[in-house]
């Protein structure tokens, strides 16, 4: 998650200040928010950007992102999980150990692996986490991803002011609005990247309409901004309303 946050915080950074005419700068590692916004005239304000992503995943992303987004192991392989909760070192283990056991076996998935191995205690755990295979393509070591989603979208309110205010109840969340929310200045703008595993099939385009009010629990904020990578614009709340911004010029 480390280098999907620092991406995040860059792309924030650039889009707030291109759209406020201010400058952003970034504040050190250690400071309570993330930029501060400079104006021409004077006037500053703050910039606090944060993902949203299901807690169940957060933890074991980050661990796997500092592992270079992926084991390394002999030959391509790909893992892809039954559920968001995932035991990381557990995991980890147990993956390397059937995986030495299928490139020892000539094997392409574990359910290949001769019938008296399949009773080991690492095959039945990956087995039971999701779905562990080689693959002829990608770079070397296994490629975790996350469960896919079958999901309708008209089981979505449409109305994504509902979808923020669940996200407002998320402890994070709060968190980075209450701080942004406490800052001593005028300006006080909270920029949000939600993951695939937060947003609904609904919001995966942007052609829904922009919200018509300020959700509830973002109180205090001056500005609040979403993107979503896979939105070619994205949504700004500024001077109590909503609208879908484009993308500057860079």
């Amino acid at each position: 998650m480390v280098h999907i946050a620092e991406r995040a915080e860059q792309i924030a950074g650039f889009l707030v200040a291109e759209t406020l005419g201010a400058n952003a700068l970034k504040r050190p590692p250690s400071s309570t928010m993330d930029f501060d916004l400079c104006w021409p005239s004077g006037e500053r304000g703050v910039l606090e950007v944060t993902i949203l992503a299901d807690d169940d995943a957060i933890r074991w992303q980050d661990q796997l992102a500092d592992a270079g987004g992926s084991w390394d192991v002999e030959g391509r392989w790909e893992l892809r999980l039954h559920s968001l909760v995932m035991h990381y070192r557990h995991t980890e283990r147990a993956v390397r150990k059937v995986v030495a056991l299928c490139n020892e076996h000539g094997a392409d998935r574990p359910r290949d692996l001769p019938t008296g191995l399949r009773a080991d205690d690492s095959v039945a755990y990956v087995e039971n986490l999701g779905a562990l295979r080689r693959v002829s393509i990608g770079r070397e070591g296994v490629q975790v991803f996350q469960p896919t989603r079958a999901e309708s979208i008209e089981s979505t309110e449409p109305d994504f002011a509902l979808l923020m205010e669940r996200w407002a109840k998320i402890e994070h969340v709060r968190r980075h609005v209450a701080k942004t929310a406490a800052a001593s200045t005028r300006h006080r703008h909270l920029f949000m990247v939600p993951l695939d595993d937060v947003l609904p099939a609904r919001f995966f385009d942007d052609s829904f309409p922009a919200p018509i009010r300020l959700p509830e629990g973002y109180e205090g904020v001056d500005g609040l901004w979403v993107w979503s990578t896979f939105w070619k614009r994205f949504l700004g709340w500024r001077h109590g309303a909503w609208r879908w911004y484009p993308f500057p010029e860079a």
